[in-house]
């Protein structure tokens, strides 16, 4: 006969890191699909993207330029489905496939 034991809370801190390394991984990815379909004038828009983590959201993706939401409303014609919402559909197909 043989025995397990194991510490719940440090299988506890072990799947919260699991998942907070998964978790910035998404980000990191989807934030890379964004600056990619951002569409390119003078390239201030491009340049303008930013990561970090928020107050209440645990990850953020923000853009500063006032523009912002006229191009994410399909005003470019480089990127008439805007940049935001494609990039996360993308990142949020694989994840359909297993439900």
């Amino acid at each position: 006969m043989s025995k397990v034991i194991f510490n719940p809370s440090s299988l506890k801190q072990t799947v919260d890191k699991i998942i907070e390394v998964a978790a910035e991984g998404i980000r990191d990815a989807v934030f890379k699909d964004i600056v990619r379909r951002s569409p390119v004038r003078s390239g201030l828009f491009k340049k303008s993207w930013q990561k970090d983590r928020g107050r209440n959201l645990k990850y953020k993706i923000s853009n500063p330029q006032p523009y912002a939401g006229a191009l994410e409303r399909g005003r470019s014609k480089q990127a008439p489905r805007g940049i935001v919402k494609p990039a996360i559909e993308n990142i949020t197909q694989p994840i359909r496939r297993y439900r």
